[in-house]
């Protein structure tokens, strides 16, 4: 099963404990890299025991993508608030 992150980021559940965050790959001139097959070309960032530790590693991932440069505290402020996001989805999925 796929599950879609945004339009950069998915996991892919492989078994219940098995969990892999991938991130699709873009080429020099910033468009989505397609393989010989004209389907898109993912990489591996993490396998995680579960949907939530995989969501965990996006938003500091998500972060690091987004943010260029920043203080140790607004990093940390950034940090918060995309966990806070996974926190209220897993509030309403538990």
């Amino acid at each position: 099963m796929i599950i879609k992150i945004d339009d950069s980021y998915r996991i892919r559940v492989e078994s219940y404990s098995n969990n892999v965050l991938e991130k699709r790959l873009r080429d020099k001139s910033g468009e989505f890299k397609l393989d010989k097959d004209n389907l898109p070309v993912w990489k591996v960032m993490g396998y995680y025991p579960s949907v939530k530790w995989a969501l965990r590693a996006y938003s500091k991932l998500d972060v690091m993508d987004r943010v260029s440069e920043t203080t140790v505290q607004g990093y940390l402020a950034e940090l918060k608030s995309e966990e806070s996001w996974i926190e209220k989805l897993f509030g309403v999925v538990e």
